[in-house]
């Protein structure tokens, strides 16, 4: 079997395709995305239910039906067309055509004929071997007791058909010459659907050429309007990515569409206070950035299809956890055309794999006013202790976030006595049911100073109980960025992380845990498989937690000092600052792009 090193999208699959292909592992059965026949099983898929999943992309061409209709040797060594051997993989239809001895095939290759192009989005006619068979005289009972033998797929007709066959043909009232016609001359024909006999034309790529978009002239050219793509609404990281660089645009007056595409594409509550202004269904200005991962793009290319990249400079700001890019998902670059990355440790992932420009745009970072909070409302003790606090979101993965590895540390550097230490696990959301969570809450639940807090809470709630602790830990094993890192260090609080991926931009090597690199398991996160993260050093985390707290007792004998490391973050990330830096990139777009501006209004300008 090919490893996913050296996956590449295969001939006959055009990127929409290979972008479902690589996204639905449920459509694979869980298998790996390397296999040749699983990928030619996915065409049968493609045809049968792509297009009520992917209306805007769905297509197919001539090598999509050969490849379908190629025959395949199956259970019992009985040779079928693979789309069929696909269908029959469903239960009911196993159960319905056992498929032990031939009439029974011949019944299923009806049944395909008669109910195929009613029930799937393409059905394809079967190969004239196939189709003999359907034709064949009956030798199932009672139709070879008649006076003459009845065609396979008229008496699968009269056994399976609709309303339509049953008003038409009447056993009680049917004269002779009627039942003749129907079995023998062709009669049943009328009840048999067609098949599509002309193929739907389908482009090898999506829309890859940047067309004339900008309609701006020469002293109009600061004057920037653009759309802002991404989940508005949504109360999870990837939805404060957009909502701050909203925030950064607004710093600096520049006009904003926002598409909001929460409902199509993530499950987590959708109830973020953040107020749009000005909304669209669709892109309606030049420049547009996508703020989402960069799968969750092909999403948005399945979802709408190549009208909504059309018109328009597309920019890519796409949070990437790892130090390399999976292999497979070349094409996806083809969607854009520059990426923006959160972090110098995102950038060089893309800068391995792709051509296209790169640019690190650290992101804004701002609190909005927050709900106070006391510890005692998770640790139920009234005297004063140190609380350490991690706080994430489950559908981030455990196997990234690595709780457990702070519940180990945690144990590890305070003796069970010590009861003037807490551990808050915060969730955003239900962890259950995510892998590697029953493991998690034994280890918590075997320390009663250590204790799970799992709700989606509007976020001052959330940020109110985050500024009620002492100590933010993050023992990831990657992070595009680390925004929970970031908001803690601007409400003051000491942070401790694993020393490797994107938070190390803004933090200090004294707040750094040591890691070492680990190659991930197979499927432990996703599209990980073949690549590395880090392991952070329970020993060097145990060591760190006992010395933050060391250091608190020492400060409360001394005056405060001025937090010079919250001042120097704010520098970097506050949304004024940030805000320009957007500028600066999208006015070099328009002013590099003066050869391509046509005359008229701006579609959509306000």
């Amino acid at each position: 079997m090919k490893s996913l090193s050296d996956l590449k999208r295969p001939w006959f699959m055009s990127p929409a395709m290979w972008f479902a292909f690589l996204l639905r592992s449920d459509i694979r059965g869980g298998l790996p995305p390397t296999g040749l026949e699983t990928q030619m099983n996915f065409v049968a898929w493609w045809l049968c239910f792509g297009r009520k999943e992917y209306s805007e992309v769905w297509a197919y061409q001539e090598c999509h039906i050969s490849i379908a209709m190629e025959k395949i040797k199956g259970d019992n060594n009985i040779i079928f067309p693979r789309l069929l051997w696909y269908i029959h993989g469903f239960e009911k239809i196993k159960e319905n055509f056992p498929l032990r001895h031939e009439e029974e095939m011949a019944k299923f290759l009806c049944w395909y004929r008669i109910y195929g192009p009613k029930i799937f989005d393409f059905a394809p006619e079967l190969p004239p071997e196939f189709l003999i068979q359907t034709e064949k005289f009956c030798d199932r009972p009672p139709w070879n007791q008649i006076k003459f033998q009845v065609p396979r797929i008229a008496a699968a007709l009269i056994e399976l058909g609709g309303q339509d066959v049953q008003e038409f043909f009447d056993f009680g009232r049917a004269s002779s010459n009627i039942f003749m016609d129907f079995c023998l001359h062709g009669g049943w024909r009328n009840f048999v659907p067609p098949t599509p006999s002309v193929c739907v034309a389908e482009s090898t790529h999506p829309h890859l050429a940047i067309p004339d978009i900008f309609k701006q002239s020469h002293q109009d050219i600061y004057d920037i309007s653009i759309n802002v793509v991404g989940y508005a609404r949504g109360e999870l990281g990837v939805g404060e990515d957009i909502r701050m660089v909203s925030l950064a645009l607004d710093s600096i007056n520049i006009h904003h569409t926002i598409i909001d595409v929460s409902d199509f594409l993530t499950s987590a509550r959708k109830n973020d206070s953040f107020i749009v202004r000005n909304s669209s269904a669709m892109p309606v200005h030049h420049i547009t950035i996508y703020c989402m991962p960069i799968f969750d793009l092909a999403r948005v290319y399945l979802e709408f299809g190549d009208k909504f990249f059309k018109n328009q400079y597309k920019i890519g700001y796409f949070p990437w956890e790892l130090p390399e890019f999976p292999d497979g998902w070349h094409n996806i670059y083809d969607l854009i055309d520059e990426i923006w990355a959160p972090s110098a440790f995102t950038a060089q992932a893309f800068v391995d794999c792709t051509k296209k420009p790169v640019y690190v745009m650290p992101p804004a970072v701002s609190l909005p006013p927050i709900s106070l909070h006391s510890t005692k409302e998770f640790t139920r003790r009234d005297e004063e202790i140190f609380v350490f606090i991690y706080p994430f979101d489950p559908n981030s993965h455990l196997s990234r976030k690595n709780p457990l590895a702070l519940v180990r540390a945690f144990r590890k550097a305070f003796n069970k006595k010590n009861n003037a230490v807490a551990l808050l696990l915060r969730i955003n959301g239900d962890p259950r049911g995510h892998p590697g969570w029953k493991e998690l809450e034994d280890a918590a639940s075997a320390d009663s100073r250590i204790h799970i807090w799992s709700e989606t809470l509007d976020r001052p709630d959330a940020l109110g109980i985050l500024a009620s602790c002492d100590c933010l830990v993050s023992p990831h094993r990657a992070e595009g960025f680390g925004r929970n890192i970031a908001e803690a260090i601007l409400l003051g609080l000491p942070v401790l992380a694993t020393g490797f991926s994107g938070n190390v931009d803004f933090m200090e090597s004294e707040e750094l845990i040591a890691w070492t690199p680990r190659k991930l398991a197979p499927g432990e996160y996703p599209f990980g498989d073949g690549l590395w993260w880090a392991e952070p050093s329970v020993d060097d985390l145990a060591k760190k937690m006992r010395s933050v707290c060391r250091q608190k007792v020492e400060a409360q004998n001394d005056s405060p000092a001025p937090n010079s490391r919250k001042q120097r973050f704010e520098l970097r990330h506050a949304p004024l600052g940030v805000g320009r830096r957007y500028a600066m990139r999208l006015q070099a777009i328009m002013t590099h792009s003066c050869e391509r501006f046509t005359s008229g209004s701006e579609r959509g300008r306000r």
